[in-house]
């Protein structure tokens, strides 16, 4: 089905009644998730068919729902960088807040322009492998979008599985190594190289906990 991404940037004339005029489809947004639900500045950028066509095809994967593949599909079906561009602010929109107790000095990742405070936690699964999540969240929405991108890499992964990722081949796949300044690429290495540090020390604390062989 036609992505809700490439629907919101799309400027095409309605077919529905002639010219671009507008149609009230506000009691239809209830058939939507709420982060699904376009702001009042961009419901008045929308032309009335897509309006319909969103309303249409409102079964698209939120953040919770969605893997790394699913956003692989999701960028192929986008036409450019700017669509690209608005669908990880979206996607950084859905990432939870943090508390204040998670924006603290210890959670802080340095190396990126802006704040970014990443709060890890370890589980350990009925089967005993323990597995890496994290909260993490940032004051600058493109950031918050690539914090997204990472959630879906390694969220829930074991750390061997964390270690093992190559992130400069799915950063590739998304061409961000080419649209982001030296500066995020940067920060969002920098934000790597931390979850990357919460695997290794993850490791380290199971290979100590099964003492010294005999």
């Amino acid at each position: 089905s036609p992505n809700r991404y490439w629907l919101r940037k799309r400027r095409c004339p309605t077919r529905m009644g002639g010219g671009r005029g507008r149609t009230d489809l506000s009691g239809s947004w209830d058939r939507l998730p709420a982060c699904h639900i376009p702001s009042e500045d961009r419901l008045e950028a929308y032309p009335t068919t897509a309006l319909y066509r969103l309303l249409d095809h409102c079964s698209v994967l939120t953040l919770s729902e969605m893997t790394l593949e699913d956003l692989y599909s999701e960028f192929e079906q986008l036409e450019d960088w700017e669509e690209r561009c608005d669908f990880l602010i979206d996607l950084g929109f859905q990432l939870p807040e943090l508390t204040p107790e998670e924006k603290t000095e210890a959670n802080r990742v340095y190396g990126c322009q802006s704040h970014v405070w990443l709060a890890p936690r370890v589980e350990t699964g009925v089967d005993g492998v323990p597995r890496v999540w994290f909260h993490a969240n940032s004051d600058a929405m493109i950031v918050a979008g690539l914090i997204a991108v990472l959630s879906l890499m390694y969220n829930g992964q074991t750390p061997r599985e964390i270690l093992d990722t190559d992130p400069r081949a799915a950063f590739k796949r998304l061409d961000l190594d080419k649209h982001l300044s030296s500066a995020r690429r940067n920060g969002l290495l920098g934000m790597v190289q931390r979850v990357r540090q919460i695997a290794a020390e993850t490791l380290v604390g199971e290979v100590e906990s099964l003492g010294p062989r005999a």
